[in-house]
């Protein structure tokens, strides 16, 4: 829900300010979420942050982890555009390329439907989406300024 992505946002500061304190005792995870999420693994780390997320209305860190999860693979699919839709065009421009022949277009179709499924089962919920939509520049401005600490 847009409050729950709010709180979320409004909580990163207090939590870059952490991960700032314990740079160099978390596990090195891909990208600011990653290492962020090696900190829930780091002992001197937890109660700081449960104690951290909790005024903004998250249980403990790991829930509050689940909610950046989710926030950002919704922010990243509502930026690329929806790949099902990509695919299907993708797929079209194959049929329909006179170059290529019956078997290519057949490889190419079964690659492409693999692809589909594969990101069909990745796509954030319509509820996700629309809350994450609404609130794009938000969090751009937000992970912008994270990124900039």
């Amino acid at each position: 829900t847009a409050p729950i992505v709010n709180a979320f946002l409004s909580s990163m500061p207090a939590i870059g300010a952490l991960a700032d304190k314990y740079e160099g005792a978390a596990p090195k995870g891909g990208g600011p979420l990653g290492t962020l999420k090696g900190l829930a693994y780091t002992a001197a780390a937890q109660a700081d942050l449960n104690a951290t997320v909790r005024p903004y209305g998250f249980g403990d860190y790991k829930t509050w982890i689940t909610v950046a999860q989710n926030v950002m693979s919704t922010f990243v699919f509502v930026k690329m555009g929806d790949m099902q839709q990509r695919m299907s065009g993708a797929m079209a421009a194959i049929q329909n390329n006179p170059r290529l022949s019956a078997e290519q277009k057949a490889a190419l179709a079964a690659k492409m439907g693999q692809a589909s499924a594969a990101s069909a089962t990745a796509r954030p919920s319509d509820n996700n989406i629309a809350v994450v939509t609404a609130l794009m520049d938000k969090i751009a401005a937000t992970m912008s300024a994270m990124g900039e600490r």
